[in-house]
């Protein structure tokens, strides 16, 4: 047996048994062809309902997809949780009037049950939402869209009896059913409808089929749903429904003793060969074997599934006997997939089912004129037209019904024709949006004073500052210069890039806000005045406006030029404090003091406030340098206080510099925090130093013997030291709070 053949007779034998389950469709996605009318039979769960139909009300009913589905005159496609199916009005009813509740999914509107909904786009086609429930135009039922008061509705509508889209414009008339209803009038809702929408295309909501999937028309003739229904692998489509195969296409096929070959749709087959009287079809080959049957293979003994014997002369006792509904294949009972010997409709074609009831052969094919009708277990072409076909009856389009007879007429509008089945429509890029033939299609959506592309959103385009076009129905504009569209509908070139400072130089250009007194945009560059005590230090209105704190940037004290040397500004100023002596006097007083020894005195560092801490930025000595005095390398320290008049750890000290006549400072790397209270300046260098010094008073100094070339740095703890009284020299210290 082939791989193919293997998968069909499995496929077949899953559909066995299947028969019993009302998953069956679910396993293979099968879409059995719609029963009508809904049955009467009662249930309690799916499971009591026949294969295929679905238990709502406690009746069993076919299911559906759209009301197009329900072809009973007063049934409708009512979707819910717990599945979907044609139902009437009497056992959709609720509320006082109704029998039951409305199942999970749907709720109770008007004494009626309907698919809840949110907005339009969750309700089937065909169907829009109403205060919660998805509501359409039921068949043998008037259905007439909100409107500014339209005329009424032709007794010769769609079958949907839809009125006109729901559009700002005149009102939309009312549309009427096909057996019954008159026209209704245009609702009185805020936006009206277009008008009853002419079929140019399809008829509305009927299915059909594209590539082996179902696409359906939507509900006003004019295109088709963007979303296809794909048929499965196992599946054809024919006239817009997904029918099972019987076989796999292309191939060949044992049916009892007779070879068949699959059509290329796989929905019929036609006979091969018969195998002699002492032959078997062998399934696995599809031809015919001497023998009874296939050696220890299933095997069929009349209506009997069991086993060949080992010799292939005769079959194994027992077995199963098939039931009336089933025939025997292969050595499974299968299901008959057609009732045998009678015929069906398949699309266009009349089937006459094999009298195993396991296969088909298309038996005729009806004309172009002609449909396919069935009536009890015959099936015959009858009617004046076939399936999808249309006809001109007067200035109005008549679609071919299900019975192969022309249908209602819907009428075109005044600006169109009937021209071989469908409403000829305006010429390009033009409308008729005043529904008057005198005129005909007046509308050019090409024009900036009617720019659009229907009649509710035609608009003159505006010429502002620009001038206009309309393209696609869209209103452009080309701006003049210092001129740009940045927001609004329509509202052409508004925005004046060139002084505007929210829109300076482009859309998205925006001067910065940022301390700015008042912004101003000239020729597209940002400008403007900066509040008090900032300033734009980097010339960036653009980005930061006014950025810099004029108050407190010790890089731009004051102004964007000024940089404190002590990195402290203060109100605009910079900000610092000397403690000691940096004075420079003409004929100073020196005294030398020997080099290779740290030399420190006490100072007091105690700014006003009472701070217990401040910031020292700076040290520095005042010496002489001259032909008799070389210049030295130096270090600087502090020392903290021991509270016994001597010096204790290292606070701070600068990096090594070299002498020159006069003050010697070193601003430090950073700044360092120091109790306020009395320290030690002290002073390391490699040549003797003659210090600046005041004449009075007489102070006391500290000293120890350190050599400056063996050391890179002074002591963390001052050594012990030796006392001498010198004059107060000129060594400071510099603090900022």
């Amino acid at each position: 047996m082939s791989p193919l053949q293997k998968l069909l007779s499995r496929s077949r034998a899953w559909l066995g048994v299947c028969v019993a389950c009302v998953a069956c469709n679910a396993i293979f996605d099968i879409q059995d062809p719609i029963e009508r009318p809904a049955s009467s039979a009662s249930c309690i769960l799916n499971s009591s309902c026949p294969s295929g139909k679905v238990c709502l009300f406690q009746l069993c009913s076919p299911p559906c997809e759209t009301d197009v589905d329900c072809s009973t005159s007063a049934s409708r496609c009512l979707h819910t949780d717990d599945g979907t199916a044609c139902v009437s009005e009497t056992q959709a009813s609720c509320g006082d009037a109704g029998p039951v509740d409305c199942p999970s999914g749907t709720v109770c509107s008007g004494a009626a049950c309907y698919a809840k909904c949110t907005d339009s786009s969750s309700c089937t086609d065909g169907h829009a939402c109403v205060n919660g429930a998805c509501k359409g135009a039921a068949i043998g039922q008037t259905n007439a869209t909100a409107g500014s008061g339209g005329t009424g509705g032709s007794p010769n509508a769609p079958p949907t009896g839809n009125a006109g889209s729901a559009q700002a414009g005149d009102g939309g008339g009312g549309g009427a059913s096909v057996s019954q209803g008159d026209g209704g009038e245009g609702g009185e809702g805020a936006e009206g409808g277009e008008g009853t929408s002419p079929l140019s295309v399809c008829t509305p909501n009927a299915r059909s089929c594209a590539d082996n999937a179902i696409k359906t028309c939507n509900a006003d003739g004019t295109d088709y749903l963007a979303q296809l229904k794909p048929c499965t692998a196992q599946q054809t489509c024919v006239q817009g429904a997904c029918q099972d195969q019987e076989c796999a296409p292309h191939t060949d096929f044992c049916s009892g003793k007779t070879i068949r070959t699959c059509a290329d749709d796989g929905l019929s087959s036609n006979e091969l060969k018969i195998c002699g009287a002492a032959q078997y079809c062998d399934t696995a080959t599809a031809k015919c074997k001497d023998g009874i049957c296939a050696p220890g293979q299933p095997a069929c003994n009349g209506d009997t599934a069991t086993t060949c014997n080992a010799t292939g002369s005769g079959y194994a006792a027992g077995g199963t006997l098939c039931k009336a509904t089933e025939t025997c294949e292969a050595g499974s009972c299968l299901p008959h997939v057609c009732t045998p010997n009678a015929t069906s409709c398949q699309g266009h074609d009349v089937k006459k089912c094999a009298s195993n009831g396991l296969s088909s052969t298309v038996d005729s094919t009806c004309g172009a004129s002609k449909t396919c009708i069935e009536s009890g277990a015959t099936a015959s072409c009858t009617g004046v037209c076939g399936p999808g076909q249309t006809n001109c009856s007067g200035n109005g389009v008549q679609p071919c019904t299900a019975s192969g007879q022309w249908g209602a007429t819907v009428a075109c509008k005044t600006n169109q024709t009937c021209a071989s089945g469908a409403c000829t429509a305006c010429p390009s890029n033009t409308l008729n949006c005043d529904d008057s033939s005198v005129n005909g299609c007046e509308i050019d959506l090409t024009s900036t004073s009617t720019c659009g592309s229907t009649c509710a959103n035609i608009l003159a385009c505006s010429t502002q500052h620009g001038t206009a076009s309309c393209g696609s129905g869209v209103c452009d504009i080309s701006c003049s210069p210092n001129y740009l569209s940045c927001g609004g509908t329509n509202d052409g070139c508004e925005t004046s890039i060139g002084t505007d400072p929210d829109h300076c130089g482009s859309c998205t250009t925006a001067c910065s806000s940022n301390h700015m007194a008042t912004r101003t945009c000239g020729s597209g560059t940002c400008n403007g005045a900066c509040t008090g005590g900032y300033g734009d230090c980097d010339t960036n209105k653009l980005s930061n406006g006014c950025e810099t704190d004029l108050q407190s940037d010790a890089n731009h004290c004051g102004n964007c030029t000024t940089r404190c040397k002590y990195r402290s500004c203060m109100a605009g100023a910079c900000n610092a404090s000397t403690w000691g002596s940096n004075a420079i006097s003409a004929g100073p007083t020196t005294t030398k003091l020997s080099k290779n020894m740290l030399w420190t005195f006490r100072t007091s560092i105690t700014p006003a406030g009472g701070a217990t801490s401040t910031l020292l930025q700076a040290l520095g000595i005042v010496v002489v340098v001259d032909g008799a005095n070389p210049a030295a390398n130096l270090r600087i320290g502090l020392y903290s206080d021991s509270g016994a008049m001597a010096p204790k750890t290292l606070e701070a000290q600068t990096t090594p510099l070299v002498t020159v006549n006069g003050a010697n400072e070193q601003v430090l790397a950073s700044a360092v925090s120091i109790p306020t209270g009395s320290h030690w300046i002290a002073f390391l260098a490699d040549q003797d130093l003659r210090v600046h010094v005041d004449t009075m008073p007489i102070v006391s100094w500290a000293a120890a013997s350190l050599s400056y070339a063996s050391t890179s740095s002074l002591p963390t703890a001052f050594p012990l030291p030796t006392g001498f009284s010198v004059e107060r020299g000129h060594l400071f210290a510099v603090t900022t709070p």
